[in-house]
């Protein structure tokens, strides 16, 4: 974080510092993503019971063109003021008023777009959606800066506190509208009021004030870094949404909603973990990318700690995802269950290369993500136009296809990193056979109770979350103990330095 005018940040501090303070920042992470998972999660319990699955379709058609503009929104400024070595204030000013005209002009440039928006989907209401939609973009370019500020000096405690304030602050707004008959424009609301708050509280809660500077020196200084990882979120939406651009366009709103909510169901859990692992490890691990023994070490420890979450959140998933959308979503969601089963095997196949996008940042290789971005999205959309024909599974399907054909990711960054593909896999294979061993478990024990025609969907719940628990630490244990026992000491060691006020 700068300090005083024309500073500049410290230089790469000892190892022991560098996991101190990421296993401190981690729990603050961890309580920010988990915070704002749980009131997306209470958020759609709440209104998928109030709102029909073309509302979210609705709403899914508006967000893929936000979401693709949101791509190169930042034009990866956040990102490399993490990922810098040296920032001063005078360069930090700079940047915020160049993202602030990036947020500025993609509002403007997505409300001319809305009615070409309307008519690609056939549905009207999509334009005033998509043009109240466009406003977050300049709201979100108020914070961006402070955040990354934050991240890059590892205190994350008070963008924690913006992120459960403005996550709680759009769950009330999205349930009151709905309660009151506003339909789509509930969601919309709970978006605007999120992003609002959020950044009230970073100009509250971090001392940065950005001086009336915009020097292009300090632009181009972060060019390369933010072109090619801006061009890799391009690529990459087009990987990631073409299966929303073409269930929406195909098949309907309704067709969507039940698939949106699936994949979401699906994506939010593992976003949670990767998301935390990543933003927190990103700056440490930017610091020592040139300390290939201290690299390795960190780029084994994040893959690990990713795995031996989200392997068993996938593995668990497939086999009780009719619980899962039955509780999530209620009962008019039935068909989003056998969709969600067979996304938590793409989900558990996205995972093993989860690793590879905070470990080619930290090493500066943006032109490679870039690189790997277009053959995932040349791949993605080939798969999903293929699956279309066979309707939503058949893109769901797809999906899987397209997760296993994006491998080929796992040896650049496993280059990048300098490992073999043997260690690689020697670290994540007990954790996977520990995952399936407990999916295994749950599955006879479903099994055993649709024999006792046992259909009451609490109690199947409960008692699957129990036996699918007690098993994977039973697994974890014989076949991953010291993964699972390095991720317990890195916690422990986290929640003894935070999060405390």
């Amino acid at each position: 974080m700068p300090t005083s005018s024309g500073s500049k940040t410290p230089a790469i501090e000892p190892l022991t510092s560098l996991t101190e303070q990421a296993a401190g920042s981690f729990w603050w992470e961890a309580l920010a993503r988990g915070g704002q998972q749980l009131t997306q999660f209470l958020s759609t319990a709440v209104l998928a019971r109030l709102l029909a699955p073309a509302v979210y379709g609705l709403l899914g058609m508006a967000a893929m063109f936000v979401n693709f503009a949101n791509t190169f929104g930042q034009f990866g400024i956040p990102g490399a003021i993490v990922q810098r070595t040296a920032l001063d204030d005078e360069m930090a000013s700079s940047l915020f008023w160049y993202n602030m005209a990036i947020g500025l002009f993609l509002t403007l440039l997505l409300i001319l777009c809305a009615p070409l928006a309307a008519a690609f989907f056939h549905e009207p209401t999509v334009g005033p959606v998509l043009s109240a939609m466009a406003w977050t973009f300049t709201i979100s370019a108020l914070g961006n800066i402070q955040h990354a500020l934050f991240y890059r000096s590892m205190k994350l405690r008070r963008p924690t506190i913006a992120g459960i304030a403005s996550s709680v602050s759009g769950l009330v707004v999205a349930v009151v509208m709905a309660v009151r008959g506003f339909g789509v424009w509930s969601l919309v609301g709970s978006l605007l009021v999120s992003r609002t708050v959020d950044s009230l509280l970073m100009w509250t809660l971090h001392p940065f004030r950005p001086a009336p500077i915009m020097r292009w020196s300090h632009f181009r200084a972060v060019s390369n870094f933010g072109l090619n990882l801006s061009g890799f979120g391009i690529v990459n939406y087009f990987a990631r949404n073409g299966d929303n651009l073409i269930i929406g366009h195909s098949l309907g709103s309704a067709a969507l909603g039940y698939y949106q909510n699936a994949y979401s169901l699906m994506f939010y859990p593992q976003q949670l973990v990767t998301s935390t692992v990543s933003n927190v490890l990103l700056s440490p691990l930017a610091r020592v990318q040139d300390d290939i023994e201290r690299f390795r070490a960190g780029t084994l420890r994040i893959a690990t700690s990713m795995a031996v979450v989200i392997f068993p959140m996938m593995l668990g998933m497939m086999v009780t995802a009719d619980l899962v959308v039955a509780v999530a979503l209620g009962p008019k969601w039935g068909a989003a269950a056998p969709l969600l089963a067979v996304l938590a095997v793409a989900g558990l196949v996205q995972a093993a290369v989860a690793a590879a996008g905070p470990v080619l940042i930290a090493k500066g290789q943006t032109g490679m993500m870039l690189k790997l971005g277009i053959y995932s999205a040349c791949v993605y959309f080939g798969c999903f136009l293929i699956g279309s024909r066979w309707g939503t599974m058949g893109v769901a399907i797809a999906c899987v296809a397209g997760s296993l054909l994006q491998f080929v990711a796992l040896k650049v960054f496993l280059n990048a990193a300098q490992l073999s593909m043997w260690t690689y896999w020697r670290a994540l294979l007990p954790v996977l056979l520990a995952g399936l061993g407990m999916a295994a478990v749950v599955g006879l024990w479903r099994l055993g109770m649709n024999a006792l025609h046992v259909t009451s969907v609490p109690l199947l719940t409960v008692s699957s979350i129990a036996i699918g628990t007690a098993s994977y630490l039973g697994f974890a244990m014989l076949l991953c103990r010291a993964a699972l026992e390095d991720l317990v000491n890195v916690l422990g060691k986290g929640f003894r330095k935070g999060p405390k006020p």
